[in-house]
């Protein structure tokens, strides 16, 4: 019940955000919008010093062209195809993303091999090797790419802090009016943050996907999880690796779309 609460006022906090912000436009004006339309497209990289922040602006042909780019290559990714990801992974940095650095991207498998040749360890003895039937894992290799968010440590604060507040709600006109004055100030944090697309031991983050693919290898196994007809949302538990956003667009009916690979602790799908 808690969790349809939360997706209804979800949708009546963004309706109520775009209704106060976009204008309307026509069907002979957008056309116009798509072919002028920018994205800024942000990626921050960390590699054992402060992280660099990198601000590439493109048209949305291009950040179409990116997005299918990333598409592919996490599907190299996951079928752990050593020679599509190294093409793919050309084409990404050719498109000068990730600045005057190269960015490296490895398979499933690499990660997986990586696992088996330390299993013997103590640390792994104690964890254990649990299978489950979703994408909770621990220690492991985290992919997600589609239609979605990847809200970081402050975000996620932000809608814990608003949950609170729903829970503690003494009737339903007070619990009316908590959805509208605080679910838009947290979801405008969740915005604002999930354009920082780098996450260096993140202490807690969530991905929230409303369609695509979700890949966690670890102790657990190996599990994937296609998102169509659901949203699913997967709390990260110090993570570090890459994310990278591209903004969405309401007039042109653009979706937010996530792309994000690294290492975490631990993932716990939620229910």
């Amino acid at each position: 019940m808690k969790k349809k609460l939360f997706v209804i006022s979800t949708i009546i906090a963004i309706v109520i955000i775009l209704g106060s912000f976009s204008s309307s436009i026509t069907a002979s004006n957008l056309e116009e919008i798509t072919s002028t339309e920018k994205v800024c497209i942000i990626v921050n990289k960390y590699i054992g010093n402060p992280s660099e922040k990198i601000e590439t602006e493109v048209n949305i042909e291009e950040a179409e062209e990116i997005k299918e780019i990333l598409i592919n290559l996490n599907e190299a990714i996951n079928n752990n195809d050593n020679e599509k990801i190294s093409f793919y992974e050309k084409q990404i940095n050719n498109k000068g993303i990730f600045g005057n650095n190269y960015q490296k991207f490895n398979s499933n498998e690499d990660y997986l091999q990586r696992l088996k040749s330390n299993q013997n360890s103590p640390l792994f003895k104690l964890l254990g090797n649990k299978n489950g039937d979703n994408l909770s894992n621990i220690l492991c290799f985290f992919n997600a790419i589609g239609n979605g968010i990847f809200a970081s440590y402050i975000g996620v604060l932000a809608l814990e802090g608003f949950m609170r507040l729903l829970n503690n709600a003494s009737s339903f006109a007070e619990m009316f009016v908590i959805i509208i004055v605080f679910l838009p100030l947290a979801l405008t944090v969740v915005v604002l943050t999930g354009l920082i697309p780098i996450r260096i031991l993140m202490p807690k983050g969530i991905v929230y996907m409303e369609q695509g693919r979700i890949t966690s290898v670890g102790l657990g196994g190996v599990k994937r999880v296609t998102v169509d007809t659901e949203p699913v949302s997967v709390n990260l538990s110090l993570f570090t690796g890459l994310s990278i956003s591209i903004p969405g667009n309401e007039d042109t009916g653009r979706d937010n779309f996530v792309f994000a690979s690294g290492i975490a602790l631990r993932v716990a799908e939620t229910e």
